[in-house]
């Protein structure tokens, strides 16, 4: 059965005509004809019996969204189809300009002016690389950091080491040009005497230019186009703005994945419901990059808490360092406790919202998330139960398929946060001090700037990841604070996973991997036993080698990802998931 939406009487006489092999069918029109065409040559066999399940239930989703009026009955151009003249997207660096000042008041607030400059950040699209889920009701700085270490931090790792790397070439070959460069002789007495030259500039440079970076590298990304909500429909306009919001489907239809900046109050809204339900039923393979907001946070902080202890040992080490071994343990126990301290403030926080994401997944009910408007509830629950066959077949599939993919994708290396979160947080401020540290050695030998090289690489790129990682872990367990005596019971708690980080680190990893190869490349006592120099300089790169192997391969198995495990099968009907084949989700 054939039928054509809006067709006269005389268009159901042509096709019953064609159908019965009358060639002359007047009344029926040249693209009726092209598409009836193949079937006059083949046997009859509808399409749909040579599909697979998965696939035919991806119609039935389709053909339901061609037909969706979410707020608009009687509306016949809504669904996927997307006009030209309301198609726009808008560049990331559109997105991010102005730190983020798209998220940071809801548009209904905004004067008449301020409505049609959003507006006018987005351009004509025919595609979309992605489309942006939020909820107005979550601060707007943190969906800002979210897409920005997202997108930016690769560029800030990139400018971090040029800069640092650009002054220490500086500093090799014209020492004297720049004021303030301390030698200190007496570092690591009694063990043994070696020259070292410490100045901030190689700190300085690479975290400002960093933070530079941050602030400038958006306005580089012209080439990705993504979709938000007030930047891409019209809000000033009424007419465009009902057409664009009743062709959300088509955005999402045209869009390679979807952007979640999720917190506790998305799943409460119906809206972002029924983003995630349109998208997953258009695309159900496409992935969905979940972005927690307090991981966001969590990095900053992680970040911050490093710039500050690695500042503090760069501003006070030419003052302490002339008095021994001493010193400089005090000095760099210190420090690590800081940033160790940091990370475990860190992981508390991000381990509250990741309970509160289970919590609201495994109760999520799509019945009892808000509307801003109350009068499109009925028609996007509607819209719901036509995709996916009622609102409780949702409401499994996202306690169970979503919520599993979901957790997987958090969970899928051993440490609490993945390398990224890392990378962002505690290799990018450390940058800088691996610069810092390396020029301490300049004019040393190639044995001592080898071995404290490899030191520093592990360093930057492993100790100060797993440690942190460690520290954030135990925070993570900590209970939560209630009261006075609960808030000191947790700052002190969180002092003691700082202390014991910075002992393992300094007294441990430290010890064995920087101190024993350097004293032994530099120590009077290989050349007392009759031994070349250069033998000395050979076992202080096989001890480095030795001890920071270990550390490296801990850093390795504590990120590196691991397979999902499979999704739990139940005979069940009526517990079966409600959208085909597994989904790809992804925590980016």
């Amino acid at each position: 059965r054939i039928q054509v939406p809006g067709a006269q009487p005389r268009w159901a006489g042509g096709i019953r005509a064609y159908h019965r092999g009358d060639k002359r069918a007047p009344n029926l029109c040249h693209s009726a004809r092209s598409a009836l065409a193949p079937m006059q040559s083949t046997p009859f066999r509808p399409e749909f019996l040579r599909k697979s399940s998965a696939e035919r239930n991806a119609d039935s989703w389709r053909q339901s969204l061609r037909s969706l009026d979410v707020g608009f009955r009687a509306s016949t151009d809504t669904g996927l189809a997307l006009p030209t003249d309301i198609r726009r997207g808008a560049t990331l660096a559109a997105v991010l300009l102005r730190f983020g000042s798209a998220f940071r008041h809801h548009p209904e607030r905004l004067d008449a002016a301020d409505k049609a400059a959003l507006y006018a950040r987005s351009r004509p699209v025919e595609r979309l690389d992605a489309f942006v889920s939020h909820s107005w009701s979550s601060p707007g700085y943190q969906k800002y950091l979210s897409l920005l270490f997202a997108e930016v931090s690769r560029i800030s790792l990139a400018a971090a080491a040029a800069g640092g790397f650009a002054v220490y070439l500086l500093q090799h070959r014209r020492q004297e040009l720049l004021p303030g460069n301390f030698v200190v002789e007496a570092a690591f007495s009694p063990l043994f005497l070696l020259p070292q030259v410490t100045s901030p500039y190689e700190f300085l440079a690479a975290n400002l230019l960093a933070l530079l970076s941050f602030a400038a590298a958006p306005a580089l990304l012209t080439r990705r186009c993504y979709f938000v909500d007030c930047l891409c429909i019209h809000q000033t306009d009424h007419d465009l703005k009902l057409r664009g919001i009743r062709h959300l489907g088509g955005f999402l239809s045209r869009s390679s994945k979807l952007v979640v900046l999720w917190d506790e109050s998305y799943f409460r809204r119906l809206w972002c419901i029924y983003e995630i339900a349109v998208f997953k039923a258009v695309h159900p393979e496409a992935p969905v990059q979940l972005h927690p907001l307090r991981l966001s946070v969590a990095t900053a902080l992680l970040a911050s808490f490093f710039v500050l202890g690695a500042g503090l040992y760069v501003g006070i080490y030419p003052y302490v360092a002339p008095f021994g071994i001493g010193t400089f343990y005090a000095a760099s126990f210190s420090c690590s406790a800081v940033v160790f301290g940091g990370s475990a403030v860190a992981g508390h926080d991000f381990a509250r919202q990741r309970s509160a994401l289970v919590e609201h997944l495994s109760a999520f009910d799509a019945r009892s998330a808000r509307c801003y408007c109350e009068a499109d509830r009925a028609e996007i629950v509607v819209a719901i139960e036509r995709m996916y066959g009622g609102i409780d077949s949702f409401n499994r599939m996202v306690r169970g398929k979503i919520m599993r993919e979901v957790l997987s994708s958090l969970s899928r290396q051993r440490g609490l946060v993945p390398y990224r979160v890392m990378a962002t947080g505690v290799v990018l401020p450390g940058i800088g001090f691996f610069f810092f540290a390396v020029s301490w050695f300049r004019h040393a030998s190639l044995a001592t700037q080898l071995a404290f090289g490899m030191y520093m690489v592990t360093f930057v790129a492993c100790a100060m990841p797993l440690l942190a990682g460690w520290s954030l872990e135990q925070g993570s367990r900590l209970p939560p604070c209630d009261g006075p005596a609960g808030l000191r019971r947790f700052w002190r708690s969180h002092l003691s996973i700082g202390l014991q980080s910075a002992s393992l680190f300094i007294f441990g990893h430290a010890s064995a991997a920087f101190i024993l190869p350097l004293a032994v490349a530099n120590t009077a006592a290989v050349e007392r036993v009759g031994l070349p120099a250069s033998v000395g300089g050979a076992v202080s790169l096989l001890l480095a080698a030795a001890t920071n192997a270990p550390l490296v391969h801990a850093c390795v198995e504590m990120y590196r990802s691991r397979p999902a495990p499979p999704p739990e099968r139940t005979s069940a009907p009526d517990e079966r998931d409600s959208v085909g084949e597994a989904s790809v989700w992804k925590c980016d």
